[in-house]
């Protein structure tokens, strides 16, 4: 499903206006990157398409529906994997797929958590699991129902570089097996590099949309290439365009 926000701003009760007049197409079936610095609003643009916020101007579509709140057909992934403690691994993955037949959310978990590589620990608890493993599980609990538009809100920020790497490589693995359309905000010029195939720019404060950055699409990627280089210069290029705050 293609996502796309037409003239949308947000203005918060407290006056606060976190995006303005914001026009993007993010393609069906590719995976798109919000880079940007803290307080520009990448946050808000994926909530907003999550149904999690609602716009003060403007309209956000999934497909050809207006989106009015959350939905079965977009998955979300926080920063923070935000696992019930007392629910096992599998519980947690089937947490939102409850309405199902029992033997029809079962068989969806377990066949989940294989894609994942958690079917050993279907039984543990949150406690029990790595960092790495825990945003694992709320990969599986986002893909689980199925959905046609994944949004990613910082997911890896919080891991080691080795724990990140490894599931910047599972994400990928995942979506060229399903060609979702993925939407990822990270703060992580080489993140978004390494996996998208466009690169949102969003600067100021309220947020609004300075470019647009086509990504070399052939994967793996090496940073160093020298194509590569020329196109994260491109973008940190684009981030000086507007005041914002610097990336962290």
């Amino acid at each position: 499903m293609k996502v796309r926000l037409e003239g949308v701003s947000l203005r918060y009760p407290n006056g606060h206006l976190a995006l303005d007049g914001v026009d993007l197409d993010v393609p069906e079936g590719r995976l798109t990157a919000v880079i940007g610095g803290s307080g520009c609003g990448k946050s808000t643009l994926l909530r907003l398409v999550a149904g999690l916020e609602r716009p003060t101007e403007g309209t956000v579509w999934v497909g050809d529906r207006p989106v009015t709140g959350p939905s079965p057909d977009v998955g979300v992934v926080f920063q923070e994997p935000r696992l019930m403690p007392w629910l096992t691994v599998a519980a947690n993955v089937a947490f939102g797929i409850g309405h199902l037949p029992a033997a029809e959310a079962r068989a969806r978990t377990e066949a989940t958590l294989q894609r994942v590589g958690l079917a050993d620990f279907a039984t543990a608890l949150p406690k029990q699991l790595s960092g790495g493993m825990a945003q694992r599980v709320a990969l599986a609990r986002a893909l689980v129902t199925s959905p046609e538009v994944l949004l990613l809100d910082e997911p890896f920020s919080a891991l080691d570089a080795l724990t990140r790497a490894d599931l910047q490589q599972h994400l990928l693995d995942l979506w060229s097996a399903d060609r979702q359309t993925v939407l990822l905000v990270t703060h992580d010029i080489d993140e978004a590099l390494r996996l998208a195939d466009e690169i949102v720019v969003l600067s100021g404060q309220p947020g609004h949309v300075v470019e647009i950055v086509d990504v070399d699409d052939r994967r793996p990627r090496d940073l160093a290439s020298r194509e590569l280089v020329r196109t994260r210069q491109h973008v940190l290029s684009a981030l000086s365009r507007a005041p914002s705050p610097a990336i962290g």
